[in-house]
């Protein structure tokens, strides 16, 4: 028995041996990356390529991620930073960034109504489960951006969606927007 156990606390021992060994291979984006990300973000009258950012780190969908959650950080320099991450629409980091935080939903509206056209604009169509809770937003203007990145970003998908809402829609402003977004059809 006791031989049994030595050779699963070896097991155990080996496994998080090599996980640690495996997150220390994989560096965190160093500090000298996030402040090139944040210079390049900072600027009023330029919005980095997808590439110059990739320039500044490999790793530069994390870098964005942090900066969006960095409560720290200016608003407006997080908002530059969601817009960034959905230039980032082949990036699995991108992907569950949008997911998660448009599943839970607590963000000021400010940064949620940035992460509903960002994520429409990486992932098109497949981003539409993600933004299709946002339609029926007690907030009107959360409700028109998401349909207007649906009518923009979200194909014919996104139009057959906005003409299901706009059925259900109780606002007559918005009614009327959902009605001119579904008859100028697909990426108006």
């Amino acid at each position: 028995m006791r031989a049994i156990q030595t050779l699963c606390l070896s097991l155990v021992c080996v496994v998080l041996g090599a996980s640690y060994a495996s997150a220390q291979a994989t560096p965190a984006p160093s500090q000298a990356a996030r402040d090139q990300v944040v210079m390049m973000l900072s600027g009023y009258e330029f919005f980095p390529t997808r590439a110059q950012l990739e320039a500044a780190s490999p790793e530069v969908a994390e870098i964005l991620v942090t900066l969006i959650q960095d409560a720290d950080q200016l608003p407006s320099l997080r908002v530059r930073a969601i817009d960034a991450l959905g230039l980032f629409s082949d990036d699995p980091v991108a992907a569950i960034h949008f997911e998660r935080v448009l599943a839970v939903g607590e963000m000021e509206e400010t940064y949620l109504r940035h992460s509903l056209t960002s994520s429409l604009k990486a992932f098109g169509p497949r981003a539409l489960p993600w933004v299709q809770p946002y339609m029926s937003h007690a907030d009107m203007q959360t409700r028109l951006d998401a349909a207007y990145a649906t009518a923009r970003f979200g194909g014919a998908d996104g139009v057959e969606m906005l003409r299901l809402r706009k059925s259900l829609e109780k606002d007559p402003f918005v009614r009327d927007q959902l009605t001119k977004l579904v008859s100028q059809g697909v990426g108006r």
